[in-house]
Formats: structure tokens, C-alpha cells, sequence
């Protein structure tokens, strides 16, 4: 089994309460794991794990399955959907990614949407996540339940069923009715008792906010590692890096125009090596905070002007991995503050930009943030973020 097939075995098994405490080898675990379910199980779980991290990891055929499932539902057009297993995920994303596809109802069968740590943080859009619900706020869901605004399967009553809706702005939207058994933070519209508050996502920027600024002992050092001059190398630096941050430039293209040179692969290996390293000094007391948020169950996603190879350093980061949702400008193809990655931060977390605030300490990426209907904090230190953030 691929070691990508593996991760998703490993992961569904913690769903099932089987393995939290094994530690070794991922190879190993997943051995001991196959080993202690029965035959069926097992035999489903050789079949499921590799399927999951194939569509899960391939771009190209996440989005050929998405638009078969598209077609067919254009196709016959009908009003209730009903998808089991993997099928669910393809056709959830599907639904969202088309919304010209017209289904009333979408009914899941066996799903691993809500399979955290597997399925639920990779969706697309990403969903919302929530903390568990006030006494108050069960109450007023219990009432919900009384009036019969809900539907069960007769046969099945801890099914789900999900209901299509349209919003105000014509887009389509699934609707997550309220069940005794929920996934939490499915995408949905707004709740109709005005004793459940709206969800505020908070966005925070990486370098300045969660990290400190670099340092000019560290640029000097970079420079010095490829011979440059260091006043030149770091005019070079910041001039050409909005075009790195987008994407516009290789590392390879980005490291020459700073250093007026052809870079060598060994030069460029080593300059993004310490660019990343750089970058990786935490703001104690913003990642402190950040540690709250998560703890206290907020919703919680990063926004970061970076290029794909600084970002995929920071992943490595624990407090950086800890957060479910990082969108880096590299991987977008878009920069702050152009209004443009506002709008698809607030579609990736499948968010009103209303709902989201937005934390940087470039007051450029502020503005930008306002104009794109989001809220809004100029970052100066972890204090006065505290007493700014929603509570």
C-alpha cells in the first residue's frame, strides 16, 4: 500500500477509535491495523484507502471525477442525489464546484465527509469548522427539532440528508440540516435561530504577525552565501518579490534577478533553504494566542503573501501545521492586497467575507481586506490583537 493510501488508512482507523495510541513506522501501523480488523474490514479498508488518497492527491483526476458526477446529475437532472462512500465526497464537491446543477436533496450513504484528519480538512470548499454548542444553543436546536423542520430516513434514522438552497446572491448552497448525528462544519446556510451567532473566521498573515520580520543579519547572510553585495542583494530581494510571491517567477528566475546573475541550482537549493529559515522565527505571543483559538475550538486559517517553495517550508512549522486551513499566494497565483485573494480566501473557506477578520501588519493588505467587504485588524503586537479579535 502507497504510503499516501497508508496515511488515509491510519487516519480512518482513528475515526473508528482503533490505533490513537500506536506509535512506530507508518508502514508498521498499518500492518497492525489490518491485522485487527476482521475480513470484510479489512478487505474494504485495502479497497477505500487507496481510492481516498488517490482522488484526494491527483488535481487532474479530483477534477475528472467531479465533472463526471457534474454531467450525469445535468444530464437527468434530478431532484434527489443520493451518493455512498467516496461517491459523496465527489458529488459534495461537485455540487458546490457547478452551480447551474439544480438537485434538491443530497442524501449520503456511508460517507467519510465528516473522517477528520482524512477526508473533512481537504474538501473543497474547505468547510466550516465550530465549536460544540452552548446549553442555549441546544436548547434552541432541540426546538427546531420539535417543529419537524428537519428530515430523517424512515428506515434509517442517523442518516444524513442534506438539503440544496440558494442564498441571496443566486449561488448554490448545501444547506446542513440540524441531526442527532451531524458532521460539524459542513458549509451551509446561515441558522435561522437567532440564538446560534454567526461564525467568524480569523485570518491571520504569516510574516510580521505569527512570525517575526526578517532579519537583516539574515538577509546579510544569504547575501554573503552567494557572494553578493548585501545592500544590492536586498534592494534585489524585496523588488522582484511580489512577482515570486505569485508565482510569476521560478525560484530559479526569482534568485537571478536578485543577484543580477544566472543563479546555480546549488545557489538557488541553498538561498531558499535559508529564505524559509528566514522566515521562521515565531511571535511568542501570536502564537500563543493562536494556540487559544485552536484550543478553544475558533475558527482559525492563514493567508500569507509566499511562494510555493517558502510555503511548503512553513507547512513544516508546528504551529504553522496546526492550522486546518493555509492559503500561501504561490499556490493561489494571487497576492495581497489585490481584491481577488480576498474573494477566494472567502470561497475556499466557503465563507461571507462579512464573517471573516483578517489579521496583517501591512496596513496595504488591511485596506485591501476592507475593500473586499472583509473585516479587518492592523497588526502591532499579540496585546492589542487580543483585545481587537471578536470573542
Amino acid at each position: 500500500m502507497e504510503l499516501q493510501a497508508q496515511e488515509v488508512l491510519a487516519g480512518w482507523a482513528r475515526n473508528l477509535g482503533l490505533g490513537e495510541h500506536v506509535t512506530g513506522a507508518l508502514k508498521s501501523v498499518t500492518g497492525w491495523l489490518l491485522d485487527r480488523l476482521d475480513e470484510r474490514s479489512a478487505a474494504f479498508a485495502k479497497l477505500f484507502a487507496p481510492e481516498v488518497a488517490a482522488y484526494l492527491t491527483d488535481k487532474g483526476r479530483r477534477e475528472k471525477c467531479r465533472q463526471a458526477v457534474a454531467d450525469v446529475i445535468r444530464r437527468n437532472r434530478p431532484r434527489i442525489v443520493i451518493a455512498h462512500s467516496l461517491g459523496s465526497v465527489v458529488t459534495y464537491e461537485a455540487l458546490w464546484a457547478c452551480p447551474d446543477l439544480e438537485a434538491d436533496l443530497l442524501v449520503t450513504l456511508g460517507s467519510p465527509l465528516g473522517m477528520r484528519n482524512v477526508v473533512f480538512e481537504h474538501l473543497l470548499p474547505a468547510p466550516r469548522q465550530r465549536a460544540r454548542r452552548a446549553p442555549a444553543r441546544r436548547a434552541a436546536l432541540g426546538e427546531h427539532l420539535r417543529q419537524g423542520r428537519h428530515r430523517r430516513h424512515p428506515a434509517r434514522p442517523r442518516r444524513l440528508l442534506h438539503r440544496r438552497r440558494r442564498g441571496r446572491t443566486g449561488q448554490p448552497r448545501l444547506d446542513r440540516l440540524p441531526h442527532r448525528r451531524e458532521i460539524p462544519g459542513l458549509p451551509g446556510a446561515r441558522p435561522a435561530s437567532a440564538t446560534i451567532p454567526r461564525m467568524t473566521w480569523i485570518v491571520f498573515d504569516y510574516g510580521g504577525v505569527l512570525s517575526l520580520p526578517q532579519s537583516a543579519d539574515d538577509a546579510d547572510a544569504m547575501a554573503r552565501a552567494v557572494g553578493a553585495e548585501p545592500g544590492a542583494f536586498r534592494r534585489g530581494y524585496w523588488e522582484h518579490r511580489l512577482a515570486f510571491d505569485r508565482a510569476d517567477l521560478s525560484p530559479h528566475a526569482y534568485w537571478s534577478a536578485v543577484l543580477g546573475r544566472a543563479a546555480t541550482p546549488a545557489e538557488v537549493a541553498r538561498l531558499v533553504a535559508m529564505d524559509v529559515s528566514s522566515w521562521a522565527n515565531p511571535d511568542r505571543g501570536t502564537v500563543a494566542l493562536l494556540g487559544e483559538l485552536l484550543d478553544a475550538g475558533r475558527d482559525v486559517a492563514l493567508l500569507s503573501n509566499a511562494p510555493v517553495c517558502v510555503g511548503d517550508g512553513l507547512d513544516q512549522l508546528p504551529w504553522i501545521a496546526a492550522i486546518g486551513h493555509r492559503y500561501y499566494s504561490g499556490r493561489m497565483g494571487l497576492v495581497k492586497p489585490d481584491k481577488e485573494i480576498y474573494d477566494a480566501l472567502a470561497r475556499g473557506l466557503g465563507a461571507d467575507p462579512s464573517d471573516i477578520v483578517f489579521v496583517d501588519d501591512r496596513e496595504e493588505n488591511v485596506e485591501g481586506a476592507l475593500r473586499a467587504g472583509l473585516r479587518a485588524v492592523h497588526f502591532t503586537d499579540a496585546a492589542a490583537l487580543r483585545a481587537s479579535l471578536p470573542g
